[in-house]
C-alpha cells in the first residue's frame, strides 16, 4: 500500500512540475505578434480606437451617453473607464466629478497581444526620441498619428495603446521635449 502512495504521489508531482515547464497552446497563441490593420491606424489618426463610440475632443456629457462605464476621480487627470476596457483621460474635474462640459484629452486600452512594430513603422514612420524631465535621452514608441499622436507600447505579450493631444501623451509617458 506504501508503495502505491509513494507511486501516486510520484506521478501526480512530475505532472503538475511538467505541467508548469511545458507551455500549453492558449499561452502562446496570445503571446503572438499580429500586424497592425489600416483600419486601426485609421481609427488612431481619427483621435479614437477600434470599437469604441468615443473619440478626441468629445465631451463627457456625450460620451457617457454613448459608452457604458464609470467615472474615477482618484487621480488627476480623472478616468471614464467603460465596460469594455477603455480608459478616456478629460481636461478637468472639480468637486469630485467630470464635469459635462470637460473634453477627452486621450484614450487608453491594452490589448491582449502585440503589435508588431514594423506594422506600425509602416502606418506612421518612424517613432519620436524624447528627454525625460531630468534631461536624459528615453526610449519611447510615440508617433504622429495625423492630428493627434499615438503611444504604443509592448510589454509581457500585451499592447499598451495611447492616444491623444501631445500634451496628454507627454504627460503619460512622463517625456519633456521630443526630436525624431
Amino acid at each position: 500500500m506504501k508503495k502505491w502512495i509513494v507511486s501516486t504521489a510520484i506521478v501526480l508531482g512530475l505532472s503538475a512540475v511538467s505541467a508548469e515547464v511545458i507551455p500549453n497552446g492558449s499561452v502562446e497563441a496570445q503571446a503572438k505578434s499580429y500586424n497592425m490593420s489600416e483600419k486601426f491606424a485609421e481609427n488612431l489618426r481619427k483621435g479614437t480606437l477600434p470599437r469604441t463610440k468615443g473619440k478626441i475632443g468629445m465631451t463627457y456629457k456625450t460620451l457617457a451617453k454613448k459608452e457604458k462605464g464609470k467615472a474615477i476621480i482618484d487621480g488627476d487627470p480623472p478616468v471614464y473607464r467603460t465596460t469594455i476596457g477603455d480608459n478616456f483621460l478629460f481636461n478637468k474635474f472639480a468637486k469630485n466629478k467630470i464635469p459635462k462640459d470637460a473634453k477627452v484629452k486621450g484614450i487608453f486600452r491594452v490589448y491582449d497581444y502585440k503589435i508588431s512594430s514594423k506594422s506600425v513603422k509602416k502606418h506612421f514612420g518612424k517613432s519620436y526620441k524624447a528627454y525625460n524631465q531630468s534631461g536624459k535621452k528615453v526610449p519611447i514608441h510615440v508617433y504622429k498619428t495625423g492630428k493627434y499622436y499615438t503611444h504604443i507600447e509592448v510589454h509581457k505579450g500585451k499592447t499598451y495603446v495611447d492616444v491623444g493631444t501631445k500634451s496628454t501623451i507627454k504627460y503619460v509617458t512622463s517625456t519633456g521635449t521630443w526630436y525624431k
